[in-house]
């Protein structure tokens, strides 16, 4: 499967808030995404193209914040 990258914007103001997030764009690669992310609410994710996911919540595997790391 072909891995692209997904960046995302935390929305919350605390840790511990509901986790609300905006789309930020997808990447192919990491380097790419970490170049987008602007603040410390910026996340990347790896995803891949054709894989299915559960249609419950879940920790979004491989999922950090660049800058905060």
């Amino acid at each position: 499967m072909d891995k692209l990258w997904l960046v995302g914007q935390w929305t919350g103001d605390e840790v511990g808030e509901c986790a609300a997030w905006e789309f930020q764009g997808i990447f192919k690669t990491e380097e790419r995404a970490i170049k987008e992310c602007r603040t410390y609410k910026y996340f990347i994710v790896p995803v891949f193209v054709g894989e299915p996911k559960p249609h419950t919540s879940e920790k979004w595997e491989g999922l950090y914040y660049p800058i905060i790391r």
